[in-house]
């Protein structure tokens, strides 16, 4: 008899640490990278609860995600062994590091949507570097010529690489095809902000020292548009029906929000102090962004364009990305 109840007892305790376990797989989370402490967080995208951390390299700057939600790749900016973290979002591990060498300070980070490639920004090369994920090796490197390449936007056939430059402050537009530097545009001082419309119409380039963005139509590779951003824009992104263009102004304390046809401003939002990173869910109603003033995280309705709450998390929290459930194993 005793015997039966401790199998009983075993399978009860199977059980409840497979529902737990599935039920940590399945929920949708937040990845905050946080600068100071070295570390990604992963919390509950619902509750906000804290779900787990690892240890990064040194300042981790960038994440993105595999596009089957399984992975996520955190570039560590200044880390002397110039790395970037693969991370496994099933079990919430680190998997291992990989290196853009004989490159050099890893940055902005793109993957293609078959999930094989990834264009890296090298900013003391002076490059974009084509990885392979199947061997974690640089297959080509792309020049951009320009001091301090930082963030990238990739066209969404996956036909262009378009870098914002934050020294000469102008945007690179290279041909994936032929490793092609095509041309320079020039956009404003401190061109960091860079992100690509839906429909690859249009490319936001934001120009953080002259408070500006400029907004280059990408089959004439003209300036079409040099609008006001007050408040240092730092990050862009639309919204996923392209409808809407959402700017961290750091020095403001605000997301500008855009109409991306227009091009006007139609509405502000307040966030905690300092909002850099930013993310948006992807039915367009919920964006976060990642605040170092006062380290939190703001959950903005896009709905209404107002915050819905701010929770504290980490020391210096740079960076947020939005990972969905992932559904059973």
């Amino acid at each position: 008899m005793k015997h039966k109840i401790s199998i009983i007892l075993l399978v009860i305790t199977f059980m409840f640490i497979l529902a737990s376990d599935l039920g940590a797989y399945e929920q949708p989370l937040l990845l905050i990278a946080d600068r100071n402490e070295n570390m990604l967080y992963f919390v509950n995208a619902e509750t906000f609860a804290l779900v787990g951390r690892i240890k990064t390299g040194q300042q981790p700057q960038i994440i993105v995600v595999s596009p089957d939600g399984k992975t996520a790749y955190v570039s560590n900016h200044n880390d002397h062994k110039n790395t970037i973290m693969l991370v496994d979002l099933v079990d919430l591990v680190k998997i291992r590091d990989i290196t853009p060498e004989p490159y050099y300070k890893p940055h902005d980070m793109a993957i293609t949507a078959d999930g094989k490639k990834m264009f890296v920004t090298c900013e003391a090369s002076r490059v974009v570097v084509e990885m392979s994920l199947l061997t974690d090796k640089v297959t080509r490197a792309f020049k951009t010529r320009e001091k301090l390449t930082h963030m990238l936007a990739l066209s969404p056939d996956e036909q262009t690489i378009y870098t914002a430059n934050a020294v000469n402050g102008n945007v690179s537009i290279i041909d994936v095809a032929t490793g092609e530097l095509k041309t320079t545009i020039p956009s404003g001082p401190g061109c960091e902000a860079i992100a690509i419309s839906p429909d690859g119409s249009e490319v936001w380039a934001g120009n953080r020292r002259g408070d500006t963005i400029t907004i280059i139509d990408t089959q004439t590779r003209n300036v079409k548009e040099k609008i006001d951003c007050r408040g240092y824009p730092l990050r862009i992104k639309f919204t996923p029906d392209g409808k809407r263009a959402l700017v961290t102004c750091p020095a403001a304390n605000r997301v500008a929000v855009f109409d991306s046809k227009s091009h006007e401003e139609i509405a502000t939002v307040t966030t905690k102090p300092v909002p850099v990173g930013i993310d948006i869910t992807p039915d367009g109603k919920r964006a976060f962004t990642a605040n170092n003033g006062e380290p939190s995280i703001t959950v903005i309705d896009l709905v209404t364009m107002e915050p819905l709450e701010s929770f504290p998390i980490g020391e210096y929290p740079f960076a947020v990305t939005y990972v969905e459930a992932r559904g059973s194993r």
